[in-house]
């Protein structure tokens, strides 16, 4: 049975990281075309568009591999694990990120988004309430609930 996912824009809670790496390039650049390059990372939001679409967080859960603890390295994956993420990218990636919308998801696409993200390894910075509204909706909708977060029966938490 599908289950239908309201994808939303959400207002960012988070900072934005720039890695130092790009930093280094821009730097090595000239005067005007390292402006050109920070002008351009930071457009999205020239109008104000400091918005995150749900669609970011599922790009993340997909694209996603764990990192070695010692070194900070990606440790990859088989491809075997990889591509049996390629049809739930594709909905994704068919996704307007530039608007509401519904995605709707297999009991496959949901187990595995399930699993990645109830794997000890899956690990993220920080939890913006962007991310917490989307988790809480996605439980919501599937009735799979974080040990902590189930709703206690017979009433509201």
């Amino acid at each position: 049975m599908a289950t239908t996912i309201k994808l939303k824009l959400r207002d960012r809670t988070d900072s934005l990281s720039v890695p130092a790496a790009l930093i280094a390039e821009w730097m090595k650049l000239s005067e005007e075309d390292s402006k050109e390059r920070l002008y351009m990372f930071f457009s999205p939001m020239k109008d104000g568009n400091v918005k995150t679409h749900d669609k970011e967080f599922l790009e993340t859960t997909i694209n996603w591999v764990p990192v070695d603890e010692q070194s900070g390295r990606p440790r990859g994956l088989p491809l075997t694990e990889q591509v049996r993420w390629i049809k739930l990218a594709q909905k994704v990636n068919d996704v307007d990120g530039e608007k509401e919308s519904e995605l709707v998801l297999s009991n496959k696409d949901i187990d595995m988004i399930w699993s990645r993200w109830n794997d000890k390894a899956f690990k993220i910075n920080a939890l913006p309430i962007s991310i917490a509204e989307f988790l809480m909706e996605f439980q919501e909708a599937t009735n799979r609930w974080f040990n902590d977060l189930e709703p206690e029966e017979g009433g509201e938490e």
